[in-house]
């Protein structure tokens, strides 16, 4: 995989081997030809690999000693500092929570907006379709909603149920289930969250020509955190992960 398009997003993967000035030269080519141009100042790099060489790319400008000078317009992205890629959120060292957090801003700001209609209970059900499940589903989908994120909005919708209220007359079970079942049809991010999940492990278990390159990365890193004494070349072992009865090194922390 060298390069991802999608409408005017552009994403080229570079190794440590390559070099910057080479790639300019291809897309100014490119441009030429095609008469497009890129926003440089939309352009970011982000440095992979262990941290120290994060580091000297982060302070040398360049992938490599013989490489040219990344220009000082492209911002090189510190570990910590998110880049928004496709709708999502990548870098290293991202504290996901900060990531989410916009998001559920938004969306407290426009249930409480939402709140001075005095919506009926089938338009609040529809509401939070929108505002919640339509806000989170993308972002949930391509790297996941830390558990206090989810914790937060669980909270937020019945207090938007019950306008305000700090204990609901009706559990969320309720809520959540049909209407010829005494329910609301209320979102249950619970298991929507829980959904999602099941389709990336589907995604994993894809047959191989189907699979996403996500999972073939995922093998590499569940194989590199296996316990000494397990062969990769063993005929066999890896067809299955979760059929492995080995188990993983942990990280402390």
């Amino acid at each position: 995989m060298i390069c991802t398009l999608f409408a005017d997003d552009t994403t080229v993967y570079l190794s440590e081997r390559d070099n910057f000035g080479d790639l300019t030269k291809v897309l100014n080519k490119w441009c030429s030809a095609s008469g497009a141009k890129f926003n440089i100042e939309n352009t970011e790099v982000t440095p992979l690999g262990v941290p120290e060489y994060r580091k000297e790319v982060l302070g040398n400008r360049k992938l490599h000693s013989g490489d040219v000078v990344i220009p000082m317009e492209i911002h090189i992205s510190p570990d910590g500092a998110p880049t928004h890629v496709l709708g999502s959120w990548v870098g290293n060292g991202v504290n996901q929570m900060n990531v989410c957090f916009p998001t559920v801003e938004k969306i407290e700001y426009n249930l409480m907006c939402w709140c001075r209609s005095n919506p009926s209970m089938e338009g609040k059900s529809l509401i939070l379709q929108m505002e919640v499940a339509g806000r989170t589903k993308y972002l949930t989908r391509v790297q996941g909603m830390p558990q206090s994120i989810e914790q937060q909005i669980r909270h937020v919708i019945p207090n938007f149920i019950c306008n305000g209220k700090l204990v609901s007359p009706v559990d969320a079970g309720t809520l959540a289930s049909d209407l010829t079942e005494g329910g609301q049809n209320v979102l249950d991010l619970e298991a929507r969250n829980e959904a999602i999940n099941i389709m990336w492990v589907q995604r994993y278990l894809a047959a191989l020509a189907d699979r996403p390159h996500w999972a073939l990365i995922a093998d590499e890193l569940i194989w590199s955190s296996a316990r000494h004494g397990i062969k990769k070349d063993e005929p066999g072992v890896t067809i299955n992960v979760f059929l492995q009865t080995w188990l993983p090194k942990l990280r402390e922390g």
